[in-house]
């Protein structure tokens, strides 16, 4: 949760100084105080974070890079303050030494990087990108033409304080941009006053203006509500004004419904997507469209389809609530209607895997984020789809679509990447309605709609600025098409820990071990799960009916679903996977069952097998290990926290007992049960092995210490391999903590000789 108060962030920071975590969702929470902008002070407080070279940073973004070189450098300069002196062209051999300096701190991965790395393929969904126009009804281009004329007097005004200007010129914009979204969007706008500007300043009429008509960039966040008109005292200026603005209050109520053919036309390419099997998500800009859109979708689509929304009016528990909701038993398919409160950090992956752009951002950043709710790790869908959707005619979508989203969509399917606009938007956009806005008229009537062609040397003017804007982004993807080799990482290489890399996927458990574990438990628990088969894929059909309550209860768990621990799964298909939310839960229920020893635990601490596949008396032991990986250097000592768990086996008594090899063990732990063991036999046998255990304490001690030195050589190669041993002066030691912990004693009796 947020940490309102300055006293308790700066408590807060103080208290927890070795692990802080800063993002977009947690700008306000760690010691961030001061002036308005979350990414400056993001930046200063990682900045005073780096300043102790003692602190170890891992840095993540999504674009590294993106032919901002400006950025880069800033992100480079947290890692070492040397880096601010690198040459401004790192290219050619002079620079060779500069570039292997950087490779020791950098990677930077793509998809085409990870989708086959190593021994494994990596599968992500392509990209379908459509776009569709719309045409306005007579009826809504006349009141967009009334619109344009009057925000064109409104600009053109020039009487009183600069600040007054100012609020006119915010005033038009959002009507005009509220006009293009819906007719509800236009007529909040129309009928809410900005209050009095005269406590107000330029620059924060200015700032107002930019987050509620416009589409901020990273210093701040896009608010979704309904921009405000003009401000009171300029209305009330002009009874005439005020009437007029009435009026086209009144002529945007009535064009709700059939007479809107952006929602008619919308509604057909909805209904498209949902025929072909897709769940989209509507990206809309106001507050006040998306409410509109969730309830014209309800009356039209078919009760099959559920509709969800998600606004900037709702707090975070109540839009996860309502993400949560989704019914796949009950409806068919469903349709999120949102802002762009839904466009960053979150992922929806899992339920929905295609975008309608409603409103077209004035960001073509915010495109890329919206898009990458759904075009993500995890998504079912082989294509995911994407439609853009602008107006034909509404004089504004047009130039918009043309300058900035199609440049850059054109720049990323060139480049494979992103890369956003090199220059700020937002000076982008007020450019093209100055040009909209400002320009002479062409000597017609005042009340018709002035095109761009009636704008005299608009096309010229803008045609140039275009051009301008064009040329740098070209320059900009240039660039980063040169940082792809040269800050992509060098350092480690993927055979040189391939080794640990096989180590802990073989901790972390296979495919087949899941399997096996999922099956037995829900078995074991009274669940059903049966085999099927789906387009050639085993498929599993899992029925938690007959579970306990508790089980049944885990977050995001339904009753009945399919499943596979196959990755991709089918679309619709659970994965089951190690860390999937199913998995985790029911190992996190079964292992808190047993440790509290419930009637109903179907896992033991301890246990008595009788099989075929041991030939002698057989304990396999679960052993915590626990390590302190200490840093010296100097006078200082760092030390960091390692834990492990180990099954151990031994066949015979202690003294002389033969301790059996990893191998060994897993076989023992493979082993199939041939009898029933009475239970007072089971009881003696956990006895004996209780007391035998108990003289093993040096034994233990010396598997923990051995375990421990080869997580040091473990260690030390990956630091080795990064590079990250460059201060031979640093001595790395590993310190075993004893004694260690025995979760677990399992005994296997053989058959017994006839």
């Amino acid at each position: 949760d947020y940490i309102k108060s300055t006293r308790r962030r700066d408590e807060f920071l103080r208290s927890c100084p070795e692990f802080v975590i800063v993002d977009e969702a947690h700008t306000c929470a760690f010691g961030v105080t001061g002036r308005g902008g979350g990414r400056h002070h993001r930046y200063d407080l990682l900045k005073a974070l780096a300043s102790n070279r003692e602190r170890h940073l891992v840095l993540v973004t999504a674009t590294p890079h993106s032919g901002n070189d400006e950025a880069f450098r800033s992100l480079l300069v947290l890692l070492d303050p040397d880096f601010e002196d690198l040459p401004a062209d790192l290219s050619g051999d002079n620079n060779r030494k500069h570039r292997e300096r950087l490779a020791n701190h950098v990677v930077q991965r793509r998809r085409p990087d990870i989708e086959s790395y190593g021994d494994v393929d990596t599968k992500f969904a392509k990209r379908e990108e459509l776009e569709k126009g719309y045409k306005l009804s007579p009826e809504y281009k006349q009141l967009f033409e009334a619109v344009i004329v009057y925000a064109r007097e409104l600009t053109k005004d020039s009487s009183g304080e600069v600040y007054r200007q100012r609020v006119r010129w915010w005033s038009a914009l959002a009507l005009l941009r509220a006009l293009a979204s819906s007719p509800l969007a236009a007529k909040a706008t129309l009928l809410t006053r900005s209050g009095d500007p005269a406590s107000e300043d330029m620059a924060a009429v200015d700032e107002r203006g930019r987050q509620t008509v416009l589409d901020m960039n990273d210093e701040a966040e896009t608010v979704d509500m309904n921009p405000v008109g003009d401000s009171e005292d300029l209305v009330d200026e002009s009874r005439k004004d005020r009437d007029r603005l009435l009026r086209f209050a009144r002529q945007a109520e009535q064009l709700v419904g059939s007479k809107d053919q952006k929602l008619q036309g919308m509604i057909i390419e909805l209904k498209k997507l949902l025929a072909d099997g897709y769940n989209p998500i509507i990206f809309c800009r106001f507050v006040a469209t998306a409410q509109y859109l969730a309830e014209q979708l309800r009356e039209v689509l078919p009760k099959k389809v559920q509709i969800l929304k998600v606004d900037g009016t709702m707090s975070p528990s109540e839009r996860e609530a309502t993400l949560m909701g989704i019914d796949t038993e009950s409806f068919d398919s469903h349709t999120l209607v949102c802002t762009d409160c839904l466009s960053e950090g979150v992922n929806l992956q899992q339920h929905f895997n295609a975008v309608i752009h409603y409103d077209l951002a004035w960001n073509p950043t915010r495109h890329e984020q919206r898009e990458g709710r759904v075009d993500r790790f995890g998504q079912q869908k082989e294509f995911v789809r994407v439609l853009t959707y602008y107006g034909i005619d509404n004089q504004i979508d047009g130039l918009i679509l043309d300058v900035l989203i199609r440049k850059q969509r054109s720049i990323r399917s060139s480049l494979g990447i992103y890369i956003p606009v090199p220059v700020d938007t937002n000076q982008v956009i007020e450019s093209i309605f100055e040009g909209i806005l400002l320009r002479k008229d062409s000597g017609k009537d005042r009340h018709h709609s002035p095109t761009f062609q009636d704008l005299p040397g608009f096309e010229d003017f803008f045609a140039t600025e275009r051009h301008k804007l064009h040329d740098v982004w070209e320059v900009a993807a240039e660039r980063e098409k040169k940082s792809q080799g040269l800050f992509r990482q060098l350092g480690i290489k993927v055979d040189s820990v391939a080794a640990e890399v096989a180590l802990l996927r073989e901790a972390l458990g296979s495919i087949d071990d899941v399997k096996s574990f999922v099956t037995e438990a829900l078995t074991a628990l009274g669940g059903r799960i049966v085999p099927k088969r789906s387009n050639g894929l085993e498929v599993f059909s899992v029925d938690l009916t007959e579970c306990d309550r508790a089980l049944r209860d885990l977050p995001g768990i339904k009753v009945t679903f399919n499943a596979s621990f196959s990755y991709p799964p089918p679309e619709g298909v659970e994965h089951l996977g190690r860390t999937a939310p199913f998995v985790s839960g029911l190992a996190q229920y079964i292992l808190e069952s047993a440790l509290d020893t419930a009637q109903s635990a179907v896992a033991r601490r301890s246990g008595t097998i009788r099989t075929r596949d041991v030939t002698t008396r057989t304990t396999l032991c679960l052993l915590r290990l626990r390590y302190q990986l200490i840093h010296a250097q100097a006078a200082s000592e760092r030390c960091l926290l390692a834990e492990d768990c180990r099954i151990i086996g031994f066949s015979g008594s202690p003294g002389s007992q033969v301790w059996l090899s990893p191998d060994e063990v897993q076989r023992v732990l493979d082993s199939s049960p041939s009898r029933n063991v009475l239970p007072d036999q089971a009881r003696e046998q956990i006895k004996r092995a209780l007391d035998e255990v108990g003289a093993l304490e040096h034994d233990f001690a010396r598997i923990a210490t051995e375990h421990g030195e080869r997580l040091l050589e473990a260690h030390t190669r990956v630091r080795e391999s990064a590079r990250l041993h460059r201060d031979r002066k640093v001595k790395t030691t590993v310190q075993t903590k004893l004694p260690v912990d025995l979760m677990g004693v399992y005994v296997f009796l053989p058959e017994p000789k006839v």
